[in-house]
């Protein structure tokens, strides 16, 4: 019997950002376990965000002055426009809220 292969086994979800036309944003749907330890180290506000965001944007083809691909970090983050931060914030709360419902569905059966 072949053993499994522990790999990132996660789905994703493409979005573009409301100000920036034709820039792709993939987001993982679900956290990784590792991930939620160090969310609960940060209770709320813009370092939970921040935070959030960089363990669950994948990759993105935002791109610096210079035409390198943009970091996913704190400072990059923090450059967005408060619009499509709220965006990708709620779409990052219906994607954690989904997952967890699933969780509680499968812990039913």
């Amino acid at each position: 019997m072949e053993k499994p292969i522990l790999q990132d086994v996660r789905k994703t979800i493409t979005l573009e950002l409301p100000s920036f036309k034709g820039s792709v944003v993939v987001l993982w749907e679900q956290r990784l376990a590792k991930d939620t330890a160090d969310l609960e180290e940060i209770k709320s506000g813009y370092k939970l965000g921040i935070l959030t965001l960089r363990h669950l944007i994948k990759e993105w083809n935002l791109v610096t002055k210079e035409g390198i691909t943009a970091p996913i970090n704190e400072y990059s983050l923090g450059r967005l426009p408060e619009k499509d931060m709220l965006f990708l914030v709620e779409k990052i709360g219906k994607l954690i809220a989904a997952a967890d419902e699933k969780k509680k569905m499968n812990s039913k059966k």
